[in-house]
């Protein structure tokens, strides 16, 4: 997943965080995961983009 319940919570701040977020969490991941299927770019050691843009 690309975020957690926690960072979730922060980024909302002073809306709650409602149940099957988590469920929406993995879900946008893997929406994001098949957008990038055949995206090239350059990666560090951790598989993470060097291009602060990316």
């Amino acid at each position: 997943m690309y975020a957690t319940i926690d960072e979730l919570r922060e980024f909302l701040k002073t809306i709650p965080v409602w149940p099957g977020a988590e469920r929406h969490l993995e879900q946008a991941s893997e929406d994001i995961d098949e957008l990038l299927i055949g995206a090239v770019y350059d990666v560090d050691a951790n598989e993470l983009p060097t291009d602060p843009k990316i």
